[in-house]
């Protein structure tokens, strides 16, 4: 099945490319593709679906604290968009506004770190409560996005 998409940067940059033809090795595929998408295409990560979002945010490291914007968001991780400086491995407090109800506080885990931009973060742990509440803003975004495609 052909690989309509990858993103980066929000650009369809793949064309025809193949999912098998790059898993096998195919020479033709493996030249043309910039090194980025290949990584993101052999080695994702993401074990949960992500949403883009727009929402508020602060957090708080070992040296640094600062406002934010998650980006990026799944049940499992989030991406914030701060151009505090973070280590990977380093664990931050982090408090989300979700549109309804008072924000949602996690402890996470940097996994990825983009110097000025942001920062990648696992979670670690937050009360049942604010995880519930994170799992159904999240299944609510896929559910009007899928809604959308229709």
């Amino acid at each position: 099945m052909p690989v309509r998409q990858a993103l980066t940067d929000g650009k369809r940059i793949l064309g025809r490319h193949s999912r098998a033809a790059v898993n096998n090795n195919h020479p033709a595929a493996m030249e043309s593709l910039p090194l980025r998408i290949l990584n993101h295409m052999l080695y994702e990560r993401r074990k949960a679906p992500r949403v883009r979002v727009n929402l508020r945010a602060r957090w708080e490291g070992a040296l640094h604290q600062d406002t934010a914007t998650i980006t990026d968001l799944s049940r499992l991780g989030c991406f914030v968009l701060s151009g505090g400086a973070v280590q990977v491995k380093e664990l931050i407090w982090l408090e989300i506004r979700l549109p309804k109800g008072d924000p949602i506080q996690l402890w996470a885990e940097v996994v990825d770190s983009a110097r000025e931009i942001g920062f990648a973060v696992k979670f670690n742990s937050t009360s049942p409560a604010d995880s519930e509440r994170l799992a159904k803003y999240v299944d609510s975004v896929l559910a009007l996005e899928a809604k959308e495609k229709r």
